[in-house]
C-alpha cells in the first residue's frame, strides 16, 4: 500500500499502469430531487449512499478516490496492480446499483433514486502529493472517458467501453449489450455496452481488503494539462506511458522529495 511504501522509506511516489479501470457513478436527476427536500434529507441520502458503496468497494478490492456530491469515483489496478482491474470495477458498480435496490425499499421517503455508472480501462497514473498534508492523486484521461460513460449511461445501468468488457469477459461473469454514444470527448461515435451479471453469477463475489489511501480529484482537463503535471514531477508524457518492464503491472518512479516551500 501506499502508506507501508512511505513507511519504508520510499522519498517520492509515483505510479503509472496501462491497466487501470476507473468507475463513475452519480444519482440520476439529482438536481431536480434534491431542489425539493431540505439540506438535512440531502446530505442523509448521500451519506448513506457512500457507507454502503464504501463497504463495497473494500470486499471488490477497489479504492474510493473521492466523492464529489452525489458522485462517486472508484479505481482498481492502482496504486497496486490487479490481477483484473476491470472484473472488480465492474463487480462494484453492479453491486452499487444492486444495493441501491434495497436501500430504495428501506427509504420510501426518497422516492425512488436511479443511479447512472461508467466504466474504462485504460493508461491511469497516480502519486503521492505534499509533504505535509499527504494526498495520493490520480491522473489520466481515463477518468474523462470513465465520467462520459457515466453521463450516458442508461438510467439504473452501467455502461463500460470496449476496453473493460474486453478484460472483463475473461471471467465469463456478465452480459454485454451494445450501446452506441457519441462522446464530448472526442466527438466520434463510440460503440459502448450495458453490463449485466451473467445469470449463474448471481452472487457478488468479495476481493481482498485493499487499505484505504485518502486521492483527491484531479483529472485531466486536456492534453496541455496532463504535460504540465508530467513535466511538474520530473517525468516526460513517453516515459510514463512506456509499458513497464517488471512483473507488477504498475511502473514506480522515485524521485528526490521537494523542499517545503
Amino acid at each position: 500500500s501506499v502508506l507501508r511504501r512511505l513507511a519504508d522509506g520510499e522519498e517520492r511516489i509515483f505510479d503509472v499502469t496501462e491497466d487501470a479501470s476507473v468507475s463513475f457513478s452519480d444519482v440520476a436527476g439529482f438536481t431536480n430531487w434534491s431542489s425539493s427536500r431540505t439540506s438535512e434529507q440531502v446530505v442523509q441520502m448521500v451519506s448513506t449512499l457512500v457507507v454502503a458503496y464504501d463497504k463495497a468497494a473494500r470486499e471488490a478490492g477497489v479504492i474510493k478516490v473521492k466523492t464529489i456530491g452525489d458522485a462517486y469515483w472508484a479505481i482498481s489496478g492502482l496504486p497496486d496492480p490487479a490481477d483484473n482491474s476491470a472484473a472488480r470495477i465492474l463487480d462494484f458498480a453492479l453491486k452499487q446499483q444492486e444495493l441501491l435496490v434495497g436501500l430504495n425499499e428501506q427509504n420510501p421517503q426518497w422516492n425512488t433514486i436511479t443511479l447512472r455508472v461508467g466504466c474504462h480501462t485504460g493508461p491511469l497514473a497516480g502519486g503521492v502529493i505534499g509533504t505535509r498534508q499527504l494526498v495520493y492523486e490520480v491522473f489520466g484521461e481515463t477518468n474523462e472517458i470513465a465520467e462520459e460513460y457515466e453521463q450516458n449511461a442508461p438510467r439504473g445501468g452501467v455502461l463500460c467501453s470496449t476496453a473493460s468488457k474486453t478484460l472483463a469477459s475473461r471471467t465469463g461473469r456478465y452480459t454485454f449489450t451494445k450501446h452506441t454514444v457519441t462522446l464530448e470527448y472526442d466527438g466520434q461515435p463510440q460503440e459502448t455496452f450495458v453490463v449485466n451479471r451473467a445469470a449463474a453469477d448471481d452472487e457478488f463475489i468479495p476481493r481482498e481488503q485493499h487499505e484505504s489511501v485518502m486521492v483527491s480529484t484531479n483529472v485531466f482537463e486536456s492534453r496541455r494539462q496532463r504535460a504540465r503535471v508530467f513535466a511538474s514531477l520530473g517525468v516526460s508524457e513517453q516515459q510514463s506511458a512506456s509499458p513497464s518492464t517488471a512483473p507488477s503491472a504498475a511502473q514506480r518512479i522515485l524521485m528526490p522529495l521537494p523542499k517545503d516551500d
